[in-house]
């Protein structure tokens, strides 16, 4: 999965709903956390929205035989 730069507005999607569980990079270092509406928010610091790329984690898949 590509990372979306919410500065790129010809990308499909901008930015993911406040409270969504995702991933996103700042300088250099990928985070686990949420969307805030105007940050990214992990391990209690927040990141502004237009300085990252963020994705959503991938999702498992189903293992039933």
């Amino acid at each position: 999965m590509a990372w979306i730069n919410p500065n790129d507005k010809t990308q499909k999607q901008f930015l993911p709903l406040i409270g969504e569980k995702v991933w996103f990079c700042h300088a250099g270092k990928t985070y686990q956390g949420i969307h805030t509406g105007g940050s990214f928010k992990a391990k209690g610091k927040h990141f502004n929205t237009w300085e990252c790329r963020w994705q959503y984690p991938p999702k498992a898949e189903d293992q039933t035989p």
